[in-house]
Formats: structure tokens, C-alpha cells, sequence
């Protein structure tokens, strides 16, 4: 008994504790089922909340990412506009630079266009100064023949009627032609004289003729008398013409007497003398002597016979005295015998190939001339200058040297065998030989090559 109300208690206690875990069940079953719905509900309130966060948060980032969005887009534009600008500025500035251009080209072009077309104006009206002119010359050809055919026709007419009015005078009055002062030939000297002044030379080397057929140059017809005196007889052929040459027969002339005449340029080749001509007073220069013959003829009274030529040319006993003939030129002559030459001026003048036998030259001056190969064998030089001559290959044999200036010659293979030398100076001669200079050395007066 003792124990019962223990388990009394412990009955009750136990009944309590049951009692109690109903209760908690009850209480929590209550609970649960109010705290469920309660922890939906916040559960939804807090995701509503959330989500509204997070929608708010959304809405906060789309603003920004907007704003940002309109930022961007607003640099993007800003810089699309500022691209755009300074693309449009560059394009203007392309444009003008385009324009510019182009204006230079078209400026350039309307240039060329204006120079071509000026060029072309200038060669169109160079072409017809040029067709002008051509014309005009055609013209003044056309005239200038006209008139030298009518010159020709006229000169030919004062041939003719010459030789006509010749034959007459001298078919009716022949006779009368021996006396030298009948008027008849004072009146055929004025024809001849006034026909040659307007002749040519051709056609006064036939009138020439037709006196030389007419034997009008004869003893009668000499000095002033003769009917060439102060005449013009200037490129006058008096020997044979070109193609007459090879026949070699020569024109012999008796009395010729050209006295005070102008004879520049003529022929006297194949010509011989068969008296002394006289050309006193007279111009030979540049006249031709080829092939010619003469004999004791002299050439003197202040005549001049610069530039002739006396090519294969036989003169003996001919004398050139006071007179000039510079530049003469006796190259390849056959032979000069027994010539004389006196105060004579002789400047360059040319005996290369020449042949001069026992000829003498007397105060006169030959400088700068030229010996070469040429002969004077017994020839004399007496007070002659020979300065800076060529005697290469001379042969001065027997010759004799006398007051005679040589300076600068040059004395290469020179015969000087038995030639003599007295007062001669021969200083800066070359060419000369040991053989040269000993034989020199027993000469009287001679100064040495160095």
C-alpha cells in the first residue's frame, strides 16, 4: 500500500505527460496547420517581395542599362554626327580639292587647246608666208630668168651685130685698117671696148676670138691704139677652152697689147708670144698659165699677177720685175730658164715641183713659201729674205746665195753640193745634216743652224 500512491502519481505524471504530448500535438497539428499556410503566404510574400525586388531591381538595371544604352547611343551619335561632320569636311575639302583640280585641268586644257590653236594659227600663217614667198620666189625666178634670157638675148644681139658690124668694116675697109689713126679704127676701138663692158665672159672670149681670126692683134695695134686698152676683158679665155686641151696646139698671139685693162680671172693657157706682150698697168690676179710658152717676156710697170699659176708652164728669159705676185704659184712647171725676178713681191708663193734654171731673184721678199722637191740649179738669190722656206728634198746645185736671209728653214735631204754661200743667215734652220754643216762651215759669212 505503501507504494501505491507512487504509482499514483506516477500514473498521473505519465497522464500528464501524454496529456501534454496530445496537447503539443494538438498544439502542433494546430500549428502546423496554422504556420504552414502562414509560411506559404510569407514564403509567398517574401518571393512576391523578392520577385517585386528583383522585378524593382530589373527595372533599376534596365533604367541604367538605358541610360546607358542612350549614353552610348547618344556618343554613338555624337560620334556618327562627328564622323559624319569631319566626313563631310573631308568631302568638301575633297570636293574643293576635286573642283580645284578639275578647274586646273580644264583651265589647263583650254591652254593647251589655246596654244595648240595658236600653233596651229602660227603654222598656218607661217605656212602661208612660207606658200607667200615660195610664190614670190617662183615669181621672182620666173622674172629673174626672164631676165637673164633677155640679158642673154641682149648680149647675144651685141655679139652678133658686133661680129657684123666687124666683118663689114673689115670686108670694106680693110686697107684702111693699116693706118693705126684712121677713124675707122677709133670707132671699132669704142665698139670693142663699149661691147666688152656689157658682155659676159663667155661671149667676150668670142669676141676675143673674132678679133684673134681677124689678125687685129698685130704690131699696128699696140698700147693705147690697141683695141683692148682699158677695156674689160675679166674672165677671158685667150687660149684654148676645156675640151681643146688635149689637143695641145696652142694659141700663138704676135702683138698682144692689154694695157690699163681689167684681166682678173683669165686664160692663157696653151698660150705662146711671139713678141713681148704688154700687160702694163694691168690686173692679172687669179689668172691661168698653164701650158703656156714664153719667151723674152716681161711682166713689169706696176702690173699685179697675184694667185696665177703657171702649171707646166715653159718660160725662158721671162723677167718679173717691181711687181706683185703673191701667192704665185709655179708648181709642176715644165721650166723657168734664165727667169728674173726683181723687187718683186713674192708672198707664199709656191714652187713645189718646179724647175728654175739659171734664174735669178733680187731684193725681194719669198717668206713662208714652200720649195719642196723643187730645182735651181745655177740660180742666184741675191738680198732675198727666205725665211721659214721649205727646201725639203730642193736641189740647189751651183747656186749662189748672197745677203740672203734663211731663218727657220728647214733644210731636210737639200742639195747643196757646189752652192755658195756668202752673208747668209741660217740660225733655227732644222733638217740639215753633219755633211750639211761642214760644207756650210767653209763658207764666208754664214751664221749656223743652232
Amino acid at each position: 500500500m505503501n507504494g501505491s500512491p507512487t504509482i499514483i502519481i506516477e500514473q498521473q505524471n505519465s497522464t500528464n505527460t501524454n496529456r501534454n504530448r496530445i496537447l503539443v500535438a494538438a498544439l502542433l497539428k494546430v500549428i502546423s496547420n496554422i504556420a504552414i499556410p502562414l509560411i506559404v503566404g510569407a514564403f509567398t510574400v517574401i518571393v512576391a517581395v523578392h520577385q517585386l525586388n528583383v522585378a524593382q531591381s530589373n527595372r533599376e538595371k534596365d533604367v541604367i542599362q538605358a541610360a546607358i544604352l542612350r549614353q552610348k547611343d547618344l556618343e554613338e551619335a555624337l560620334a556618327r554626327r562627328n564622323e559624319s561632320r569631319e566626313d563631310a569636311q573631308s568631302q568638301r575639302a575633297e570636293d574643293k580639292e576635286n573642283a580645284r583640280l578639275q578647274r586646273e585641268l580644264d583651265l589647263n586644257m583650254i591652254e593647251q587647246k589655246l596654244l595648240q590653236e595658236k600653233e596651229l594659227a602660227e603654222k598656218q600663217r607661217k605656212l602661208s608666208i612660207s606658200r607667200r614667198e615660195h610664190e614670190l620666189q617662183i615669181a621672182y625666178q620666173n622674172h629673174l630668168h626672164e631676165v637673164l634670157l633677155e640679158d642673154e638675148r641682149q648680149k647675144e644681139n651685141i655679139l652678133v651685130n658686133f661680129q657684123r658690124e666687124l666683118a663689114t668694116l673689115l670686108l670694106n675697109y680693110d686697107s684702111s685698117f693699116q693706118d693705126p689713126y684712121d677713124r675707122f679704127r677709133f670707132v671699132l676701138q669704142m665698139k670693142t671696148r663699149s661691147a666688152l663692158r656689157l658682155l659676159n665672159s663667155f661671149r667676150r672670149t668670142i669676141l676675143i676670138r673674132s678679133l684673134y681670126q681677124a689678125n687685129l692683134f698685130n704690131e699696128n695695134w699696140k698700147n693705147e691704139k690697141s683695141l683692148l686698152f682699158r677695156a674689160n676683158v675679166s674672165g677671158v679665155d685667150f687660149g684654148h677652152p676645156t675640151d681643146d686641151y688635149e689637143y695641145n696646139s696652142g694659141v700663138v698671139y704676135d702683138h698682144l697689147s692689154i694695157d690699163e685693162t681689167d684681166i682678173q680671172h683669165s686664160s692663157f693657157r696653151y698660150v705662146s708670144f711671139t713678141s713681148n706682150p704688154s700687160f702694163e698697168y694691168s690686173n692679172l690676179d687669179n689668172t691661168d698659165w698653164s701650158y703656156s710658152v714664153l719667151y723674152n717676156n716681161a711682166f713689169k710697170k706696176h702690173m699685179s699677177m697675184n694667185d696665177a699659176i703657171f702649171f707646166q708652164s715653159s718660160l725662158k728669159n721671162v723677167a718679173f720685175d717691181n711687181i706683185s705676185i703673191n701667192r704665185i704659184s709655179f708648181q709642176n712647171n715644165k721650166e723657168c730658164n734664165a727667169c728674173f725676178f726683181e723687187k718683186t713681191s713674192m708672198l707664199n708663193a709656191r714652187f713645189d715641183n718646179s724647175y728654175f734654171l739659171y734664174s735669178a731673184f733680187a731684193n725681194l721678199s719669198i717668206p713662208d713659201s714652200s720649195m719642196y722637191n723643187a730645182t735651181f740649179i745655177g740660180s742666184d738669190f741675191f738680198n732675198v729674205i727666205l725665211d721659214r722656206v721649205n727646201l725639203t728634198d730642193t736641189n740647189l746645185e751651183k747656186s749662189q746665195f748672197e745677203h740672203v736671209s734663211m731663218r727657220n728653214c728647214t733644210l731636210l735631204n737639200t742639195v747643196i753640193e757646189d752652192a755658195k754661200f756668202y752673208d747668209v743667215n741660217m740660225s733655227g734652220c732644222k733638217g740639215h745634216t753633219k755633211e750639211q754643216l761642214e760644207y756650210l762651215r767653209k763658207q764666208s759669212d754664214v751664221i749656223l743652224p743652232e
